[in-house]
């Protein structure tokens, strides 16, 4: 179907997904044919504002009537996180190309039925692990396959996130529907940290904590109700504040990040260990705010340090037995949401349906993820090392 028009189906046409189908056109002939939401007014609605051809597109509210009436190639998953495994088992059940956003799973349960049927159906799915293709990893990757800093043994990853008001004051908040932090994000870290080294740990421990993002404010405080909101340096209302603005994070959707509603810890770190007997130490933290924010890591061999950040345009390396450092400038990044990584993504989901090449970034690698996740969650829950379960 190289030079057939590629038509896509869409579940949850939310942000991310409108983003992706974006870059899908831009790098294919392609259209979207079907669209499935709960919300098919709104959905419409986005679907005018993005410029797509509504009147030939199918809108259904059910996905089981999605998938016995579409004629696509190819299926977008873009929902609330705590559907994503329900209904990629269906689509998964269709044989049809997936690609599904991350986190795939958000508890145990719905990761023990999507891993039993990962074993008995063919697929060809790209979960939404972009940073692993990003051109930082990438050069990463380079240097380690070169061997020049030995085999890594110690890692040290950090991600302050200078955004993360998004998980206090939008629907993110509430962890019924995103499993938590740890598979908000931390699952995009735990992945290309396993793509790095090729191994996957074996046990880790974990805390949380909450200590910027709590009060006693009303559940479902708006910022526009509030009697602090010319004030309170999370309000897009107090003008010191500087704000991120986004379709989904207009001032009148900010609610109050000090409710108990608020419900996601603001800063987790946990220890990971393998069987080769290295370990990672990873951080995380949600209320670090514009040029404090940093994403990336020190990987350590015994000749050499691999330095990156994703906020800086350079990977550095650091040797260890010689006065040396080799700094490789990253360039040519586009301005897609993570760093050029949805780009490649999307062109190989595209070579993919095409039936080129193979996915870059599996269901079994979004099943890994979610189980280091999950083991995180239990550990910080329990205050123990935990096994993790893949």
């Amino acid at each position: 179907m190289k030079n057939q028009q590629i038509q896509l189906g869409i579940i949850g046409y939310g942000h991310r997904v409108k983003h992706i189908v974006k870059l899908i056109k831009k790098r294919a002939n392609a259209s979207v044919a079907t669209i499935c939401d709960i919300d098919l007014n709104k959905a419409r609605s986005h679907a005018k504002l993005e410029e797509l051809d509504i009147e030939k597109i199918v809108f259904f509210d059910s996905v089981d009537n999605f998938l016995e009436n579409s004629e696509i190639d190819a299926v977008l998953i873009g929902t609330n996180c705590s559907t994503h495994t329900d209904i990629a088992i269906k689509v998964l059940d269709r044989g049809l190309p997936l690609f599904l956003e991350k986190p795939v799973s958000i508890n145990e349960d719905q990761l023990d039925k999507l891993k039993t049927v990962a074993k008995n159906v063919p697929h060809k799915v790209v979960v939404s692990f972009p940073l692993r293709v990003t051109p930082w990893v990438k050069q990463v990757k380079a240097v380690i396959d070169s061997g020049v800093v030995g085999t890594i043994e110690h890692i040290q990853a950090v991600n302050n996130v200078p955004y993360g008001h998004h998980y206090f004051q939008s629907w993110y908040r509430d962890n019924e529907e995103t499993g938590g932090m740890w598979l908000q994000k931390a699952t995009h870290d735990f992945d290309y940290i396993n793509y790095l080294i090729g191994e996957k740990p074996k046990m880790v421990a974990a805390t949380i904590s909450k200590q910027v993002f709590k009060g006693d404010h009303r559940e479902g405080l708006y910022c526009k109700e509030c009697s602090e909101k010319k004030t309170c340096h999370q309000s897009p209302y107090n003008p010191q504040v500087i704000i991120d603005e986004d379709e989904w994070m207009i001032p009148e959707k900010y609610m109050c990040a000090f409710a108990p509603d608020a419900a996601n810890e603001d800063s987790g770190s946990c220890l990971m260990m393998y069987d080769s007997g290295m370990h990672v130490v990873y951080s995380q933290n949600f209320f670090t705010k514009l040029k404090a924010g940093r994403r990336g890591a020190r990987l350590m061999g015994c000749d050499g340090t691999i330095e990156f950040n994703w906020y800086r345009d350079e990977v550095n390396v650091y040797y260890h037995h010689k006065k040396k450092i080799d700094t490789y400038t990253i360039s040519n990044i586009t301005s897609d949401e993570h760093y050029g990584g949805d780009l490649n993504l999307v062109d190989n989901f595209i070579s993919m349906i095409q039936g080129e090449c193979n996915s870059i970034s599996t269901l079994k690698d979004g099943i890994s993820s979610a189980a280091i996740c999950l083991a995180a969650k239990k550990s910080s829950q329990n205050n123990t090392f935990e096994p993790i379960i893949y």
